[in-house]
């Protein structure tokens, strides 16, 4: 077989959200409903938020409770009709 090629690190994170971006487009495709956290998270992280845990990736405190608002925003917007 081939052996593995190094990517740079700006191809890295130009990549950052393939398999985010599959995931979430496949789900939508299937009518299936989906909440991506990724914008809301991502808002509070470009204001300077920290919703993980420096030692870890787990969100922290801040991290939840953005999560859950978001969540609980989808569910308010969007009821289960069945």
């Amino acid at each position: 077989g081939q052996a593995p090629t190094m990517m740079a690190f700006d191809e890295i994170l130009a990549n950052l959200d393939n398999q985010r971006d599959a995931f979430v487009a496949a789900v939508k495709d299937s009518g299936a409903p989906i909440i991506d956290l990724t914008e809301v998270l991502s808002e509070a992280a470009s204001a300077g938020e920290i919703t993980y845990y420096t030692y870890d990736t787990h969100w922290n405190q801040l991290g939840h409770e953005i999560a859950g608002a978001a969540i609980a925003e989808y569910i308010q917007t969007n009821p289960c009709t069945d």
